[in-house]
């Protein structure tokens, strides 16, 4: 699928990005599901980055584990997944955990100014609405796809995931304003609005911080 974004999932020999609603499919109507497994079947050398507890060779989302006591349909179908070979950086804000997992085939110093400048633009956010939730934020980064499109592998609570081959200011944008969505839209950690007219300020307040974040990281001035 091709979306405002770029392939809504992405996969070739060297990596794969997807958002977990896209290969997990559920019926409209299930009994209450309490514990959740998964497992992958993956080329050599390969891994897999998720947002979910590792028990071994499997992942487990489990109702006890979380909490906010979410149904675990939620941060299966919600997850970014990346596949293949990953460098992990990582970052506390207080309780606020953030591992940026990088296409292990870059270089150190492209996978090292990503980290620096993440971790800057998730800090100014988090710092200025006093953050203290104790949350892990993951956001994975690959190359473009073979046929030089962009990629996108989901935003969620629990992170998000696209392109970064080619490091533009919109690139930093993009996360700066999906990291606020899970503050003042996602759940479990954002609030919500009851009336879908109100749409505009959720938006409106995510772009208007993508701003002020990269402002203060001196992209621009403002």
């Amino acid at each position: 699928t091709f979306g405002k974004h770029g392939h809504m999932g992405y996969l070739d020999k060297r990596f794969g990005l997807v958002y977990g609603h896209l290969i997990f499919l559920a019926p409209a109507s299930l009994p209450e599901i309490n514990r959740i497994t998964v497992s992958f079947r993956l080329p050599e050398g390969w891994g897999v980055v998720a947002p979910w507890k590792r028990q071994g060779d499997i992942f487990v989302i489990d109702i006890r584990d979380d909490p906010y006591g979410m149904n675990p349909l939620e941060p299966l179908g919600r997850a970014t997944i990346g596949l293949g070979s990953f460098t992990m950086c990582q970052e506390k804000v207080r309780n606020f955990n953030i591992k940026v997992y990088n296409f292990a085939g870059w270089s150190d110093e492209h996978k090292k100014i990503i980290c620096e400048n993440i971790f800057w633009l998730a800090r100014y956010q988090l710092d200025l609405f006093g953050v203290d939730a104790s949350w892990d934020y993951m956001a994975v980064f690959v190359p473009n796809g073979k046929d030089g499109q962009r990629i996108f592998g989901g935003s969620s609570a629990w992170g998000q995931g696209f392109e970064m081959e080619k490091i533009r200011t919109r690139q930093y944008e993009l996360f700066s304003h999906r990291l606020h969505h899970a503050l003042n839209a996602y759940d479990p950690l954002g609030y919500s609005m009851e009336d879908p007219a109100t749409g505009w300020f959720i938006e409106g307040t995510a772009s208007y911080y993508e701003i002020k974040a990269l402002a203060s990281r001196e992209f621009y001035p403002i």
